[in-house]
């Protein structure tokens, strides 16, 4: 589907497929971007830092693809800016600090779960990450986080699953 439109993309310079083979031009498997990465970092070791070096706010940080539930399914252009700013908001308003323990379920291809992920880097605090959605009760036992955000239908599913099993244990 890329390739009809290749034309009016040319800021796309590669398509990188999971899955299957590269074309030899412009769609390479992710093993062939591998292979291309460690030979530039065998050339320039010093990369990565100058990619960090040279970031601005506004520059692309990622896509987020919307669901369609009311158009058609398109990607949103996100700035770092975008993540920065959620990262030092939430700081300033002082209900999260350093001592907290987050616990992650939200799949980051979803903006609201890279959303929680950002700002632990601005604020300092560690994260827990485990996506399968049949473990966060159990998991909310042992990892024993201060705080985890979800839709409003998780925590009622969670509370609904927390008094059915302590009232299996006479509770």
């Amino acid at each position: 589907k890329l390739r009809s439109i290749r034309d009016v993309i040319p800021s796309v310079s590669k398509v990188v497929v999971f899955d299957g083979d590269g074309d030899g031009d412009w769609v390479m498997s992710l093993e062939d971007l591998e292979i291309l990465g460690r030979q530039e970092l065998e050339r320039n070791p010093g990369v990565v830092d100058g990619r960090i070096d040279n970031l601005t706010p506004d520059r692309l940080s990622t896509l987020i693809y919307t669901s369609g539930t009311t158009g058609r399914p398109k990607g949103v252009r996100l700035p770092h800016s975008n993540w920065t700013y959620i990262g030092a908001s939430v700081d300033a308003i002082r209900i999260l600090g350093p001592d907290d323990l987050q616990y992650l379920w939200l799949p980051l291809s979803h903006v609201f779960g890279k959303m929680l992920l950002t700002i632990p880097l601005q604020i300092g605090f560690p994260t827990a990450i485990d996506g399968r959605i049949d473990k966060i009760v159990d998991n909310l036992a042992v990892v024993k986080p201060t705080f985890m955000g979800a839709a409003p239908r998780i925590f009622e599913k969670a509370h609904g699953k927390i008094a059915m099993m302590m009232e299996e244990e006479g509770g």
